[in-house]
């Protein structure tokens, strides 16, 4: 039996430092990581060009592709398979193949493969009791990455707050949702034409492509405003008048449904529609005229998030001060919803059983430290 004496050192023990500290500061377990993380990149650097497949593996990779294209219903967009291992931007496939990949998960892989910071933040995300978290039972990984992007949001904006989810998409439907309750009961949306908002019911209505929602019914009430084009800018005589026109056209759906816009959705750099770029006053003259009449300015930086020269699109483009809700994902592995300090919802309109999952918010806090 456990004595008296033994359970009251036991008890002092876990109270200076609790069990889960205790693993993550354990030595051998640190060296062991230490191995794991050095046997990964001595075995990754051995990857060093490209090269084709190895003829032995050629049946058994063909399998596999016709294994997950029936799983799937149908064959993958790409015959790609990994093996579970890189080198920077090249990537192993399980046909012992070497590819250059120039998709990264369409910018997810934003330090490319088997980097030893991505290692060893999956490898200290092991040690968690569970792999999900979740709304109601929670390690502080979750909201230890939200506290950073706080930090680097608010040193050019006004949002001082962080949804955590699991998807681009999720955090869209966040998004709208803090929008709609906000300016109830306006319940129309603005976005740019070609604009790309995520695979959920309501996102690919919202997104600008007839193949995303086809065969959906259509129930989220979307108007599309122009995007910054430089053939029609030289069309109607130069930026000031293609912006003159926009503002037109803004005005024109204000005064159609007055009242009735919950949110403008501004893509900063379109992604889907074909990497879109657009001039800063174009921007900044449609983000004063939905301040001036009560519309939510929603950046949507699921995809251009750190893929510019700042960290932020709207730095990039001076326009944090007019940022009231704000969508980040993909190169962050977890996904989130941010809003500022008047747009904080009321209890109970964000939830979810996961965050995420314990290496989401490790790699993609190492991420954001990098």
């Amino acid at each position: 039996m456990t004595s008296m004496s033994s359970m009251s050192s036991m008890s002092a023990q876990t109270t200076s430092a609790t069990v889960g500290d205790q693993i993550r500061q354990d030595p051998a377990i640190n060296a062991a990581i230490d191995t794991i993380v050095e046997r990964v990149r001595s075995h990754s650097e051995q990857i060093t060009d490209i090269r084709p497949g190895h003829p032995d593996l050629k049946v058994t990779y063909d399998e596999m592709l016709d294994r997950a294209a029936k799983v799937k219903g149908k064959a993958l967009l790409y015959p790609s398979l990994s093996s579970g291992v890189g080198n920077g931007a090249l990537v192993e496939m399980a046909d012992g193949s070497v590819k250059w990949d120039m998709i990264t998960g369409i910018g997810v892989h934003f330090l490319g493969h088997s980097h030893p910071a991505v290692i060893r933040a999956q490898a200290e995300a092991a040690l968690q009791d569970t792999t999900k978290h979740g709304n109601l039972q929670s390690g502080f990984g979750a909201y230890e990455f939200g506290e950073k992007l706080v930090k680097l949001a608010s040193r050019n904006s006004r949002l001082r707050h962080a949804f955590v989810t699991t998807s681009g998409a999720m955090a869209n439907e966040s998004a709208l949702k803090v929008c709609y309750q906000k300016h109830f009961p306006a319940g129309r949306v603005l976005a740019f034409k070609h604009c790309f908002m995520g695979r959920s019911v309501t996102m690919a209505q919202i997104g600008d492509s007839h193949a995303g929602r086809e065969g959906i019914p259509l129930t989220t009430q979307v108007d599309y405003m122009p995007f910054w084009n430089d053939v029609a800018v030289e069309k109607v005589g130069g930026a000031t008048k293609f912006i003159d026109h926009c503002v037109w056209r803004l005005q024109q759906f204000i005064d159609r449904y007055p009242k009735n816009y919950a949110c403008f959705i501004f893509e900063l750099v379109q992604g889907e529609g074909g990497f879109n770029t657009a001039n800063r006053d174009f921007f900044r003259v449609l983000m004063e005229v939905c301040r001036a009449n009560n519309i939510t300015i929603w950046d949507d930086e699921i995809q251009s998030f750190g893929r510019t020269e700042r960290m932020f699109a709207y730095e990039l483009y001076e326009l944090g001060e007019f940022v009231d809700v704000f969508c980040v994902g993909k190169m962050t592995q977890a996904c989130a919803t941010m809003f500022t300090e008047e747009y904080n919802p009321k209890a109970g309109l964000l939830s979810g059983t996961f965050t995420g999952a314990s290496p989401d918010f490790s790699v993609g806090s190492a991420l954001l430290d990098t």
